[in-house]
């Protein structure tokens, strides 16, 4: 059974293990008891930014001994081509890295500066990268400005290993304003749909990770969606969930049915008899599939076709609504 958290409460007892559930605000607060834990966990970001002219994966990472920039760049005009770069910035010590966790942060390094910030409502993320993938100089300034209605929250934790755990937020259809530009071609965000989440986790072993998440326009009413694959202790939550103008559809198993191997085939997600049935199905640019492939994360682009028909709600049909499956190592 899915455990629901209605009330704030810490994510970790006193005697550090992690309290598990799920809930639609952030109501999980990191108590002192695991503070050292989370501070040495891997903090994964991932923001998507899509225009009538661009889309913009944007992956911030901070693993062990290493900080990690990915960014992709894909102007629709050109169709299936993909600007993309990695940066890596290794520290002799955990504690050097900048926490991901806080608030702000900023980093330069091989002619890339990022940094971002924080307010009640909003989060800014400005990057200067020179000579970016071959086109030229790269420059945007977005703000992801939050909705006012749910969002996922989640809290793992792995039984058979007690100081393990994954924490999740994830912030569905953001509103994002600004602009980019790569070489001599400049792209305008002005109330663009986008997403962003948040994950701190310390996993047994490393593992693909898949996800699949949606952001558009449905019936005139803003629709997002996100499937994840499982992690630890899923009994007490699930990342699996829609929402229809900020309001949460909470999924609980679902299958996903497809090849790590065969990034240019369909997979299907499947939950129930009946109840969800979802076909991703990866836009075919001459023949190749349309992805972005930085260091050890792949997105694919594509399609969501099928339905969900859950007993009490309105059926929901997708036809065509535009998606990214991702591929990534935790």
């Amino acid at each position: 059974m899915q455990k629901e958290v209605t009330n704030s409460r810490p994510f970790f007892t006193g005697d550090g293990a992690v309290l598990g559930g799920w809930s639609k605000s952030p109501l999980f607060t990191l108590n002192t008891t695991g503070q050292k834990a989370v501070e040495k966990a891997d903090c994964h970001r991932f923001f998507y930014a899509e225009s009538k002219s661009c889309s913009i994966f944007i992956t911030i990472e901070k693993t062990a001994f290493e900080f990690v920039v990915k960014i992709a760049l894909r102007d629709k005009e050109l169709k299936g081509t993909v600007a993309d770069c990695v940066v890596k910035k290794v520290f002799l010590t955990n504690s050097s890295i900048p926490y991901l966790a806080g608030n702000e942060y900023e980093i330069s390094h091989k002619g890339l500066n990022i940094s971002q910030y924080e307010l009640t409502d909003s989060l800014n993320i400005k990057c200067s990268f020179q000579n970016f993938a071959g086109y030229g100089d790269l420059f945007f300034d977005l703000t992801f400005r939050r909705h006012q209605g749910d969002s996922l929250n989640l809290a793992v934790p792995f039984n058979q290993k007690p100081k393990c755990f994954y924490l999740k937020s994830f912030q569905p259809d953001s509103t994002v304003t600004g602009k980019a530009e790569l070489g001599d071609k400049s792209y305008d965000f002005s109330n663009n749909l986008g997403y962003f989440h948040t994950t701190l986790c310390r996993l047994p072993y490393r593992q693909i990770y898949r996800y699949v998440t949606a952001n558009c326009k449905l019936d005139g009413k803003n629709f997002s969606l996100y499937f994840g694959s499982k992690l630890g202790d899923d009994l007490q939550g699930e990342e699996n969930c829609y929402f229809t103008d900020g309001n949460m559809q909470k999924l609980s198993k679902i299958k996903f049915l497809g090849s790590d191997e065969r990034i240019d085939k369909i997979w299907n997600f499947k939950s129930g008899i009946h109840a969800v049935n979802i076909t991703f199905k990866p836009e075919i640019y001459k023949n190749s599939p349309v992805f972005i492939k930085c260091d050890k994360t792949t997105v694919v682009h594509g399609s969501l076709y099928g339905e969900f028909a859950l007993l009490n709600s309105e059926p929901v049909n997708l036809t065509s609504i535009p998606a990214q499956m991702v591929f990534t190592v935790l």
